[in-house]
């Protein structure tokens, strides 16, 4: 399947599953591959031919989205935004809890774990120390249930951690062969579900959600507005809301109830 078909067919189907194709443009090979394999195991000629499959088979559409899921992760990606998280950010929501004595954490598009996991090891080898009165519990949500399985395993390879500090990788891991393991007082912190973003959130609150590198890169503005006012929904006042380094809220009223903590820093606080 040539490059600039695939193109020319993901910028025709993007808009129609409420995507866009910018957010796609430097993964595009990861889909096109996923979708040339899909019509191999069609049986079909060519990626026309899927098109036109598309447009008399609805169902369809719900296995193209399932492609269409990105699933780059590692632990502790974007290190200064999770030191300025550990060193700025969670201390300040812990005094602004009252009398509550866990600090509530969502992190949303878990993929295999990467990302709630550096929450917890960051929790406990460095803020968990200053405040040993506070629980923090933290749930991770992901739509994938074969990345769901990846992670409440919790093993992983030396290039999915290079970024940890490498003094924390013994308190953490237990390294066999060259798999690393998490142990098991990391992995008990995390709660993990399956779940769709664009549906209704899980009940409850939190003081701050990782919603990174998913909602505001690839869906469209308005599915991103939409979700940003059910993420608004579920954040405590004063709390968080953590997008990618590369990300923008939504240009639309629900962003203006959210102000940057720091320029230059992917944080937003409930107004």
């Amino acid at each position: 399947m040539a490059e600039d078909a695939c193109v020319t067919f993901l910028q025709w189907a993007l808009p129609q599953l409420n995507m866009r194709w910018p957010g796609f443009r430097k993964v595009r090979g990861q889909v096109c591959k996923r979708i040339k394999r899909r019509i191999n195991e069609l049986d079909l000629p060519d990626l026309p031919a899927y098109q036109t499959l598309l447009q008399s088979n609805h169902s369809e559409w719900q296995h193209l989205d399932g492609l269409c899921r990105i699933t780059i992760s590692r632990f502790y990606r974007d290190k200064e935004v999770f030191a300025f998280f550990g060193k700025e950010v969670l201390p300040a929501l812990i005094h602004s809890m009252g009398n509550k004595r866990a600090l509530s954490l969502w992190c949303i598009g878990a993929a295999s774990g990467e990302e709630p996991y550096s929450l917890a090891i960051l929790w406990h080898l460095q803020v968990k120390k200053l405040f040993p009165k506070t629980e923090c519990d933290i749930l991770a949500s992901e739509i994938d249930p074969h990345m769901l399985e990846r992670a409440r395993l919790g093993c992983y390879e030396e290039g999915n951690i290079k970024n940890l500090p490498k003094a924390w990788l013994h308190k953490v891991f237990t390294k066999k062969g060259n798999t690393f393991y998490l142990k098991p007082f990391i992995k008990e912190k995390i709660r993990f579900i399956q779940h769709d973003i664009r549906e209704a959130p899980p009940k409850g609150t939190y003081q701050a959600v990782f919603c990174r590198n998913l909602v505001f890169t690839y869906f469209n503005m308005d599915l991103q507005t939409v979700i940003l006012e059910k993420l608004h929904n579920v954040l405590d006042e004063g709390g968080v809301l953590a997008i990618g380094g590369h990300e923008t809220l939504p240009s639309s009223d629900i962003s203006r109830c959210f102000m940057q903590w720091k320029s230059g820093m992917p944080f937003y606080r409930k107004i």
